[in-house]
């Protein structure tokens, strides 16, 4: 079995908002990415979102899981028409920000008696604010309680500067920037600081809940 772990390898059809115009007889818009690994571009899922699906040699079916590191079990999506070369992922945009996600894809190539051939993986933030769709602006001088407070979960842009990223102290692995982090923990005050060559920035987010509320006086 040959596993692959290149963002190249799932392509994400729409997520380059960024195009040349090509001038001729006919105006198109292509899309250039000469390095996706150092492009947050492509790291970012747009809607609607699709995967490619480059048969490999021998290969009879597709499936993609989808870890969006909230659910306990993924969405899994299967192709058995190896005529078919990409494959539509129902995940809807975010309206939301406690519905942003970083969404973990492995696309998996069997043959007809089911074993591995190939193995391909990416990891791509799905947030706010991409194809021209509302996000949220702060100006200069905002409190910080309009800011610091976010829902169950935050989803926090690891810039192509970092270098390390540590919640309440204890590094995070796994991050290759530029990249997406899911911030998820207990209700309360965290302290999530960024490491670059220039130093290091901490900043705190107030993770909230849904529910009752009692205030005893």
């Amino acid at each position: 079995m040959k596993k692959k772990n290149a963002i190249e390898l799932l392509l994400l059809l729409s997520a380059a908002p960024f195009a040349l115009p090509v001038h001729g007889e006919a105006t198109a818009n292509v899309s250039l990415c000469l390095n996706p690994e150092k492009s947050i571009v492509w790291k970012t899922a747009t809607s609607p979102i699709a995967v490619d699906l480059s048969w490999p040699k021998g290969a009879t079916a597709a499936k993609v899981a989808v870890y969006d590191g909230v659910r306990r079990t993924p969405r899994l999506y299967e192709w058995n028409d190896t005529s078919v070369t990409s494959g539509a992922i129902d995940i809807a945009a975010p309206l939301a920000e406690d519905d942003e996600r970083v969404l973990s894809l492995t696309l998996s190539f069997t043959d007809a008696q089911g074993a591995t051939i190939e193995t391909r993986t990416a990891r791509v933030g799905l947030v706010r604010g991409v194809d021209g769709a509302a996000f949220r602006v702060l100006g200069a001088n905002v409190p910080a309680s309009v800011w610091q407070y976010v829902g169950h979960h935050a989803v926090l842009p690891y810039p192509d500067v970092a270098t390390g990223l540590s919640v309440d102290g204890v590094d995070v692995a796994g991050l290759v920037a530029p990249d997406w982090y899911l911030a998820k923990a207990a209700p309360g005050a965290h302290v999530y600081a960024l490491s670059t060559a220039a130093g290091l920035k901490s900043e705190t987010l107030m993770l909230t809940c849904d529910g009752l509320s009692i205030v005893i006086r």
